[in-house]
């Protein structure tokens, strides 16, 4: 990329010299013999070698454990402090470390809106959503009692008080509950759409 944007030859050679000392990469090895995580390295050096408006950054963690991976996410988080980065990544872990005030969630082909984490979990409007937000999902059914709404769940049995549907031909059916430390949430999700289907309001 230096010698695309006009640098000399031995100016090019001279920072790529110093960027490998900055990433710890040795510099007489070749590519073929560095390990992933070194692999990975090269490439984040690679890609931020060079000013840049916005910089587009792959997922480059295939191949390493978890030692690795969270010194791979460090480096790239202290690289990209005070860039404009964009990174479509799976590791919905990474995504609440880095991501934490500006997500966009990708699901079922569409976007879900830009938002921070704080705001999305408060009511995630889809299971991917919810994932992210670190709420643990389960099924079960939906009843309702008089007027009140239940969760059972078909873990335990365990009957949880909750908010009303969207429409009642979820009642008596098994849906996709969404629960944190235990508790049951105010938001539960259809299983063939996996999208939120329970109403707006706080749990009674």
């Amino acid at each position: 990329p230096m010698l695309l944007r006009g640098f000399a030859q031995e100016e090019a050679k001279g920072k790529a010299e110093s960027i490998c000392d900055e990433y710890s990469i040795d510099k007489s090895a070749r590519v073929k013999d560095l390990r992933a995580l070194d692999v990975a390295k090269l490439i984040l050096a690679r890609l931020f070698s060079i000013e840049r408006d916005v910089y587009l950054v792959d997922e480059l963690i295939d191949g390493l454990d978890e030692k690795d991976k969270d010194e791979y996410y460090s480096l790239l988080l202290q690289k990209a402090k005070g860039k404009s980065v964009v990174m479509v990544t799976s590791d919905s872990a990474f995504a609440r470390r880095a991501g934490e005030n500006n997500l966009l969630i990708l699901h079922s082909g569409e976007a879900e809106g830009q938002n921070s984490l704080g705001e999305i979990s408060k009511r995630p409007r889809n299971m991917t959503s919810a994932q992210l937000c670190g709420y643990e999902l389960f099924t079960g059914l939906l009843e309702e009692r008089d007027g009140v709404y239940f969760a059972v769940l078909d873990e335990d049995g365990k009957r949880c008080k909750t908010v009303a549907p969207i429409s009642r031909v979820y009642l008596g059916k098994r849906v996709c509950f969404a629960l944190k430390e235990g508790e049951v949430k105010p938001f539960y999700y259809d299983l063939s759409s996996e999208r939120i289907i329970s109403r707006e309001r706080e749990i009674i």
